[in-house]
């Protein structure tokens, strides 16, 4: 009866652990996918200049979702038409839009790395006014709508939480395992360069013990030569 008993209470015990340890886990997720969360930004855009800003190292085959607004023009102002072109990481234009006001981009890429986003204003350089630019731009986990999956495919509030913890699991598993591969070339690098360092200084050593020699033997023919030895 007492061993039944202790085997029960570690059973209840190891249960609860490991909701503990799966709790920690669903909260740290949420945090991170809080954490991750796009965040917008705008600037002022005067007439006849032009603004870049490059999202880094996006991986291919991923979603790119861009929100972006411009202010109005003021009254009596001239007209100040923007424009938004949108480049890959290979430098092909996957958007662009002339005399945008307010709208939203979206592609997956096709390789890896940065995408560029432009904004020109067209208007007359001599006008030194400005048009407010507000951007937000999101990629992978950040760009999936979750909400419109939940109408689409009558789903549970739950069951939506659930697949958007599990979509963030997978993306830290991707990243993990990018850094574990980040980190093995930067130690294949490293071995190498240390290999060719170890060889560059045996054959410093050899040209030094090369050259002593024949200074050794130079002095010594001299010195024969003036008798001195």
């Amino acid at each position: 009866r007492v061993a039944c008993l202790w085997l029960e209470s570690l059973h209840v015990g190891s249960v609860r652990r490991k909701m503990r340890v799966s709790s920690f886990v669903l909260t740290a997720t949420l945090v991170l996918d809080q954490c991750t969360r796009a965040q917008s930004f705008g600037f002022d855009l005067l007439a006849g200049r032009e603004k870049c800003f490059v999202e880094e190292d996006i991986d291919a085959g991923v979603l790119v979702v861009g929100d972006y607004a411009v202010s109005e023009s003021r009254p009596g102002n001239p007209r100040m038409p923007i424009n938004l072109k949108v480049k890959d990481a290979r430098g092909k234009v996957v958007y662009t839009r002339e005399n945008l006001y307010e709208g939203k981009f979206a592609f997956t890429t096709e390789s890896e790395g940065d995408i560029t986003a432009c904004f020109k204003n067209n208007g007359p350089p001599r006008y030194k006014m400005p048009r407010r630019v507000k951007v937000k731009v999101r990629h992978g986990l950040e760009a999936q709508d979750y909400e419109q999956a939940l109408k689409q495919d009558d789903i549970s509030d739950l069951q939506r939480q659930l697949v958007e913890v599990e979509d963030l699991t997978k993306s830290i598993v991707h990243d993990l395992k990018r850094s574990k591969d980040f980190e093995e070339q930067m130690r294949d690098l490293s071995e190498l360069i240390c290999g060719r360092i170890v060889w560059f200084g045996i054959f410093t050593l050899l040209v030094l013990v090369a050259a002593s020699v024949v200074q050794t033997r130079w002095l010594e023919s001299y010195m024969r030569k003036l008798k001195m030895i």
